[in-house]
């Protein structure tokens, strides 16, 4: 069955065609992510097709779920404020940054956006198609190889050097962006759900690594320290701190390919900018190297620590900032030493959504009892119950031999 979309949003569609020369069209939708895809919206893929030429236009409609009691718990319309503010006025901002200082090799791992409605009940964003590109999504059920982290890595070193860039040379204007930049779940989540999440993440990493005695107290020691890790260190603004991805599993990155094996990714572009935020930027590495890393790549941390570094120091020069003035390598590894057990954190949460099978993953949509806990619809039992112990027992003991919990 086709998808249907407000009458709002095809009035919105409708403009946007006019605006990129489009007259008389026909309009195509149809459905664009499956069960544990995406778990704030529902994708649609728009095709707008020229009647006479026959041109095409291909766009993603990312639009909220509704609900009552849904938006009651979970903070739907702040996280569409969040991503439209992002492209419409972050992007924006960092990308006439690199136009005015003529760097070359830019930093453009978004795709197009169109524009979008923070209207309640009618949030939504208009994006190119990123799989008409030729981008394909990584298998999440899949450890990724070397090539893909290092470009993953590659990549986010330029995106923080643009926050390092704008802060020193137009500090006025960084200061205005992120003053109230904050990750939006995590401000308007409760605390008692949040809360509830955490203990049940811990019960099953324990039971993960039953009888390693050394993983059983690592996790113990991170449990112990954790109310003051969450509360205080992760709210630190200092002067290591940009402006975040902060949902950075696998199924919010893309990648295209010029060899036809599709072995090393030619170019990655991110997705899914609802949960941005200002902070550390080990927040948004460690997410996803934890979760989305083998233990291979795990093994050698460091190796990748320098391609982000080399990547984030290659994009400063490019604006005549040097890289030891913002961050020299060593307080890249100190400030890893002190973050890193979030991105342990998410992989625990993360993995789990990443092995189920498409009939167990959570889906918000299936909320609505008022006195349940939100993000319970997220602890169902996994058929991959294996796989999962046995990637969460690789990220903890590798958490615990390089003394980082």
């Amino acid at each position: 069955m086709s998808p249907t979309i407000s009458d709002r949003q095809k009035q919105f569609i409708d403009e946007i065609a006019k605006s990129e020369g489009f007259e008389h069209y026909n309009l195509e939708l149809d459905q664009g992510s499956l069960k544990g895809d995406n778990y704030f919206g529902i994708i649609t893929v728009v095709t707008i097709r020229q009647t006479l030429t026959k041109n095409e236009l291909h766009l993603i409609l990312k639009s909220a779920l509704q609900g009552e009691e849904l938006r009651k718990k979970v903070p739907v319309h702040q996280v569409y404020e969040r991503e439209n503010f992002f492209y419409g006025v972050i992007l924006r901002e960092l990308s006439d940054l690199q136009r005015e200082h003529k760097v070359k090799d830019v930093f453009d791992g978004t795709a197009r956006f169109y524009g979008g409605l923070n209207d309640i009940n009618e949030e939504c964003l208009v994006l190119e198609n990123l799989k008409t590109k030729g981008f394909k999504l990584w298998d999440r059920k899949r450890p990724m190889d070397s090539h893909h982290v290092g470009a993953v890595m590659a990549q986010y070193g330029k995106f923080h050097a643009l926050s390092y860039a704008l802060k020193k040379l137009k500090p006025g204007v960084f200061s205005k962006l992120t003053e109230n930049y904050r990750n939006v779940l995590n401000e308007n989540m409760s605390k008692t759900e949040m809360g509830d999440s955490m203990v049940n993440a811990m019960d099953r990493a324990l039971k993960a690594v039953r009888g390693n005695d050394a993983a059983v107290a690592g996790l113990k020691r991170f449990m112990e320290t954790a109310n003051v890790f969450f509360n205080q260190t992760l709210k630190t603004r200092d002067k290591y701190s940009v402006i975040q991805h902060g949902d950075n599993w696998c199924n919010n990155i893309m990648f295209k390919y010029q060899d036809t094996k599709c072995q090393k990714p030619s170019k990655v572009y991110f997705l899914d900018w609802q949960l941005s935020g200002y902070g550390s930027p080990i927040q948004d590495l460690s997410y996803f190297f934890y979760s989305c890393s083998s233990k291979l790549v795990l093994d050698t941390h460091n190796s990748y620590l320098k391609i982000y570094y080399e990547s984030l120091s290659a994009m400063l020069r490019q604006f005549n900032i040097n890289p030891d003035e913002i961050m020299t390598f060593r307080e890249l590894q100190l400030q890893w030493m002190v973050y890193a057990k979030y991105g342990m954190y998410m992989a625990l949460l993360i993995l789990k959504i990443m092995l189920s099978e498409q009939d167990e993953a959570g889906d918000l949509r299936d909320y609505t009892k008022k006195d349940q806990n939100v993000l319970s619809l997220f602890d169902g039992d996994i058929t991959n119950t294996e796989e999962y112990n046995k990637r969460v027992s690789i990220v903890i003991s590798h958490m615990v031999k390089n003394r980082f919990i």
